[in-house]
């Protein structure tokens, strides 16, 4: 079941850092910089392995338009979410097909080959613990 984000709290939205939309990215999606525009992009499991996680969209936005992102850092990984459901503690979750949060679960049936990104998981109650990093020379197979 892919997580759905439906608000962030106040203190995530003042310690998330400015950054410029490269294509519309809605709040909650998981994004990465593309180095050649230096503008944020919607992070996808399917595209090629230049496509990592970056950060989080704390706010949405269009083409050219200021979104916020949380970055992970030593200090602070931890987000608290409003969600749509509350998923059990302890639970991981990895890069979906397009920006979503999924779990192990969602992504088992994706292309094997493709780099498996784990974003964080589920601590309790709306907390989470948000340190991407990439698993490479995982073979995904259903």
């Amino acid at each position: 079941m892919a997580l759905t984000i439906v608000t962030f709290t106040t203190v995530d939205i003042q310690a998330a850092t400015p950054e410029t939309a490269g294509e519309t990215i809605a709040a909650g999606e998981l994004v990465y910089k593309d180095a050649s525009t230096n503008k944020m992009m919607v992070s996808s499991s399917t595209a090629s392995t230049s496509n990592y996680v970056h950060g989080t969209a704390i706010t949405g936005g269009i083409l050219d338009q200021t979104i916020l992102v949380a970055y992970p850092t030593a200090a602070g990984p931890i987000f608290d979410f409003g969600l749509a459901v509350d998923p059990d503690d302890g639970i991981a979750y990895y890069l979906g097909e397009s920006g979503d949060w999924a779990t192990f679960s969602d992504v088992i049936g994706y292309d094997s080959g493709l780099d498996l990104i784990h974003v964080g998981y589920h601590k309790t109650a709306g907390h989470f613990v948000f340190k991407p990093y990439t698993l490479t020379g995982v073979v995904l197979v259903p």
